[in-house]
């Protein structure tokens, strides 16, 4: 009996039983757990349809810069499987390096449809769009963007001369605030801010920006010009003229500067010197209704009625250019992928002398179709006529940084 105890521990120690069965228990729920994790590891590997080998292909190609690869490497992706909208934001990479910028536009846009937290695709396609025309789309896909990462200051501030560009100043100006609560002291979301405030009639708010700005740029010539003009709104127009003045010091064409000069010599009668300083503004910024207005007005006081009616002339053929400009930019928004339409404006801008604008909207319309001759004659031939536009072009539709992030993806793969 005693021999059989000593030989069957758990009838000598029953607490010994318990602690063996205990850790056979622990033993057997940690194997159940390794199993576990390598059954998961193998079915998001292997049962689940993905397309993550496909992807991390594809940016590995871009980053070595193959897109031809890059794009063959997702190719095959046609559904909505995990990775399809990382795989769609490598196709338009690629297809932007390819220089296939329409195609690169209808790729994106299926990549933030299909994983909408793609940040940097959707920044991407946002530039785009703007470089192809299409300015209404691209706004609402980067007002996507700082939706994903609100701290983002260059996307307030894109989105605000974006906003600025197109006259939806009430917009952009909530973009440049956003901006500038960010980088309080960048310059260029203080004078896109303070430009908006002055085009909306908001001279109160603009000269409380025009006060900072001044303190934290003194000698900036376009800072001392919003000065002059918020100044002379103020009818202080000894501060106009000493601010205009400090500005034309370093910038003898710009243009508030030049316009609260004169407004402030036609203010107390001087109209000859009104008219030397008009000129100046009208030779500054030809098409701007602003000066051509001033200009006819000085013009018609002095009794010159054949100027005043050559700059007449000249206001209304800008206003109709201006007119015609905005009449095209709805077509595009309705006929997106016609490339007359940017062809059209091209011609527009180059004849009010918008020579860069020009430039810009005929490579677009050769993104859009490069076969399109007429585009392509048009931009040959201002170019020949303006070689530093040439110069400056440097890559297609300025599109300098849209394709060099090789992994522009918010989401990784599992």
């Amino acid at each position: 009996m005693n021999r059989t105890t000593l030989a069957d521990p758990t009838l000598a120690a029953p607490g010994a039983a318990r602690t063996a069965r205990r850790a056979l228990a622990i033993g057997a729920a940690v194997l159940a757990l390794a199993v576990a994790g390598w059954l998961g590891w193998h079915w998001r590997r292997g049962f689940v349809p993905g397309h993550w080998e496909a992807v991390e292909r594809g940016r590995a190609y871009l980053r070595f810069g193959r897109p031809d690869l890059a794009l063959n490497a997702v190719s095959h992706v046609r559904d909505e499987a995990p990775g399809s909208g990382e795989a769609m934001t490598v196709a338009g990479l690629a297809l932007i390096r390819l220089g296939q910028y329409h195609l690169a536009r209808l790729a994106l846009e299926r990549a933030v449809q299909l994983q909408p937290n793609q940040f940097e695709s959707a920044v991407t396609l946002a530039e785009l769009q703007f470089a192809l025309g299409h300015g209404k789309r691209g706004v609402e896909v980067l007002e996507g963007a700082a939706r994903l990462r609100p701290r983002e200051f260059p996307v307030w501030l894109n989105l605000g001369k974006v906003l600025q560009d197109l006259g939806d100043f009430p917009r952009a100006i909530q973009a440049y605030e956003k901006a500038v609560r960010l980088r309080p002291g960048d310059r260029a979301a203080l004078v896109g801010l303070i430009g908006c405030l002055m085009a909306s009639d908001q001279a109160e708010e603009a000269q409380t920006w025009v006060t900072r700005a001044l303190q934290q740029f003194p000698d900036d010539p376009v800072m001392l010009g919003y000065g002059a003009r918020a100044a002379f709104d103020a009818n202080r127009f000894e501060a106009a003229l000493s601010l205009a003045d400090r500005a034309l010091a370093h910038d003898p064409r710009n243009l508030d500067a030049l316009l609260a000069c004169a407004r402030t010599h036609v203010a107390r009668a001087h109209w000859d010197q009104a008219l030397v300083v008009a000129e100046r503004a009208v030779a500054a910024a030809p098409n701007d209704l602003g000066a051509l207005q001033l200009l006819q007005k000085i013009e018609t006081r002095l009794g010159l009625k054949e100027r005043a009616a050559a700059t007449q002339s000249r206001r209304e053929a800008s206003q109709e250019r201006i007119a015609r400009m905005n009449q095209l930019g709805a077509e595009i928004a309705r006929h997106p992928e016609d490339p007359r339409i940017p062809w059209q404006m091209g011609q527009t801008a180059q004849e009010s002398g918008s020579f860069l604008l020009a430039s810009r909207c005929f490579q677009a319309a050769l993104a859009l179709d490069a076969s399109f001759q007429p585009a392509r004659q048009s931009l040959k031939a201002l170019h020949a006529a303006h070689p530093e536009l040439a110069q400056a072009s440097g890559r297609p539709l300025s599109l300098p940084a849209l394709a060099d992030s090789s992994s522009s993806s918010s989401t990784t793969s599992p």
